[in-house]
């Protein structure tokens, strides 16, 4: 009856509110009762009034099983535990009138005998009428829970015919058989009740670990939403200090540039804020495409020259797979380290191809990176042992922007000192000639910093 009601609590089921509240009232009352009777009544014979109680006790849980199935049990009138004290009420009530009129009665011993027999047989005849239904109610559901319920129930019916003939008998066999059928009717019942609750603890760990995997699920969204963010921030601060300086640069040195180089400088910003707003409001991934190297990244290569690196620049026009925006902006973090960490040095961005790849080579003559870094530095937030500014993410982001365009970053040793950086992406076409190469504005015809400490 506990695991039934239990079972109720977890799962909100009426069938098992109703069963349990039955099967509490019946176990409450029952043996309660008989040892009140054999206290109270010594003198009259204890199996007329234990088949009394088990006669009582039956027809009220079969009742509250069968009486009452379709009234909901969210009904706070009738939830289970009203259910419980009506059913233990009504069967004390009805007994105590039974066990008074019994003393009134003036029988013979015969009769006595046979009033016993009577009610053993009516208490199992309930139990046995419960079974039935039980199981015509089990076939119209299809439902394992309802038939088990069928055997204990019959167990029951069957231990009142074995009580009723221990009465006639006073055999203590019969009384033994009926005791174990009772038990064994108690033992499948428990059976039962706990293969139920089992099965609603099973869907409630079903249940907790569908919301463990929900969340954790939420948890990798969250934090690569917050990983998202924080490079976005990080490039998109590069770009607007790259672009005010472009701006500056215009405003202060506006007369000493030819009309040429005003124009390149100021295409190469349009292009930096167009990909600036792409950035921070295109969340998604663009699909691979064709395009050509130069055009991609020159406007790169004016914006940070305006905010002070000093960047020569040798690319021809090679057309590579990829993405546009996620190459410009790596080639953005790669020039923005180099002049955090090789400060007035010169910067030379350079492309070689063959059949199948193209490589970008960026090359500064800083102190270099030390060998034993060249894994670690583009994990993140790495930095090197004698850096003091930075966020150790910038490295970071160019290996994965590369990798999810199907190229790869590398780091080196320059030839005469420094660091080299490797950019490599697919080729779709070599068509190079003289008349292709060219070169983005110079350094000469801008504001530079001092050369000092680089090789």
């Amino acid at each position: 009856g506990v695991l039934c009601y239990s079972r109720w609590r977890r799962a909100g089921e009426v069938t098992f509110a109703i069963r349990g509240a039955a099967l509490l009232t019946f176990a409450i009352v029952t043996f309660p009762l008989e040892l009140i009777s054999r206290a109270l009544f010594g003198d009259l014979s204890p199996n007329a009034l234990n088949g009394v109680i088990r006669l009582v006790a039956a027809l009220i849980a079969a009742l509250m099983l069968f009486a009452t199935p379709w009234i909901p049990v969210v009904d706070s009138m009738l939830n289970p535990r009203r259910r419980i004290a009506i059913g233990v009420t009504a069967t004390t009530s009805t007994f105590a009138l039974i066990e008074i009129a019994y003393r009134g009665w003036t029988m013979s011993v015969s009769q006595t005998l046979n009033f016993s027999i009577a009610v053993q047989l009516a208490a199992g005849t309930v139990w046995l009428g419960t079974a039935l239904a039980f199981a015509i109610r089990g076939l119209r559901a299809n439902s394992r829970t309802i038939f088990w319920a069928v055997a204990p129930s019959t167990l029951l019916g069957i231990a009142g015919a074995f009580w009723a003939e221990a009465s006639a008998t006073s055999s203590a066999s019969w009384l033994v058989g009926a005791a174990y059928l009772t038990v064994l009717a108690g033992g499948l019942s428990l059976l039962n009740a706990g293969a139920d609750m089992h099965e609603v603890l099973v869907a409630d760990g079903s249940e907790l670990l569908s919301t463990n995997i929900a969340l954790a699920d939420a948890e990798k969204l969250l934090q690569e939403i917050e990983r998202r963010r924080r490079e976005v921030e990080h490039d998109a601060s590069s770009m607007i200090a790259a672009l005010c300086a472009a701006s500056r640069t215009l405003d202060q040195v506006d007369t000493s540039l030819d009309a040429d180089a005003r124009h390149r400088l100021r295409s190469a910003m349009e292009v930096e804020l167009e990909r600036l707003g792409r950035l921070i409001d295109a969340p998604t991934k663009r699909p691979l495409s064709e395009f050509n190297l130069a055009d991609v990244l020159l406007p790169v290569i004016a914006t940070q020259q305006a905010n002070g690196l000093e960047v020569e620049a040798d690319l021809p026009f090679m057309r590579v797979q990829g993405r546009p925006d996620d190459l410009a902006e790596a080639l953005q973090n790669l020039l923005t380290n180099a002049r955090v960490h090789a400060a007035g040095c010169l910067v030379t961005v350079s492309a070689q191809a063959d059949d199948k790849w193209v490589r970008v080579l960026v090359d500064d003559r800083g102190p270099g990176v030390d060998a034993n870094l060249w894994g670690a530095v583009f994990q993140r937030s790495v930095r090197g042992p004698d850096a003091t500014v930075g966020s150790g993410l910038g490295l970071t982001v160019v290996r994965r922007l590369m990798r999810e365009q199907q190229g790869e970053v590398e780091i080196a040793d320059r030839p005469g000192g420094g660091a080299r950086f490797v950019l490599t992406l697919p080729s779709v076409a070599r068509a190079v000639s003289e008349s292709d190469s060219f070169e983005v504005l110079r350094t000469s015809n801008l504001p530079t910093g001092s050369t000092v400490g680089c090789g």
